[in-house]
């Protein structure tokens, strides 16, 4: 169920709009295998181009060890203060605001600094790199009767129900952004997740997946509620 539930996770990221690594699901002499396209490599005349690809652990000079901001490694602010850097900054912070929303609605708790990464596209070009390697947690009874944290704050605040108003609010403040456009993105993702999360699990079940009818189970429900409970708190 894990590569159901990161494959899953990463369709409806595609469905929302969200920038991230395409997936795909196929079966190669019956052996079942999921498939990203490498978004860190060009096709030219002269052949395939690998663009350098740096996490932010990376970028940040900062070791393994220390990828969650628990841990003392790089905090939303610490990414919001390098993405300002970056070739295109405005359009950097928009999207790594919209993958960070994206994540906190699905519940996935491991997205940590060295999920976010930039790619050098030439000599002085920088810029966030897509949405890659995301799986749910809500599908799973991880905590007992403890909240979902997750790795990454909106606002300070990284307990999966409990992020509203006030925490946007502060978050947009910190990224430069109005205020009223992260309550409309968190908002409208809320509205794109619940409609396009079924139809993503029904192809998902379709195809074949090993495990995805029972995700679809135990997911589906649990992320309609935590997206109703969001729209409740904007």
């Amino acid at each position: 169920m894990p590569d159901a539930n990161k494959y899953l996770t990463m369709r409806i990221a595609q469905a929302c709009g969200i920038p991230s690594e395409h997936v795909e699901y196929h079966t190669f002499c019956g052996v079942p295998a999921i498939v990203a396209t490498r978004y860190d490599r060009r096709v030219t005349d002269v052949g395939v181009v690998r663009i350098h690809q740096e996490d932010l652990c990376q970028a940040m000079s900062v070791t393994p060890d220390k990828k969650y901001a628990e841990d003392g490694g790089p905090s939303t602010p610490d990414v919001l203060r390098i993405l300002r850097i970056t070739s295109d900054p405005q359009m950097s912070i928009q999207g790594f605001t919209a993958m960070l929303f994206f994540n906190y609605l699905m519940g996935a708790p491991d997205v940590h600094a060295k999920n976010y990464s930039l790619l050098h596209m030439g000599t002085t070009d920088c810029v966030l790199a897509p949405l890659y390697d995301v799986a749910s947690g809500l599908p799973y009874d991880l905590t007992g009767n403890r909240p979902l944290r997750l790795a990454m704050s909106i606002g300070g605040e990284n307990r999966l129900g409990f992020v509203g108003r006030e925490h946007i609010e502060r978050f947009a403040v910190s990224a430069g952004i109005a205020p009223a456009s992260c309550f409309n993105l968190m908002a409208n993702l809320c509205t794109r997740i619940m409609a396009q999360s079924s139809q993503v699990m029904e192809e998902a079940v379709a195809l074949g997946i090993e495990g995805a009818e029972e995700l679809a189970e135990r997911l589906l429900p649990r992320l309609e509620a935590h997206c109703q409970r969001t729209l409740q708190q904007l």
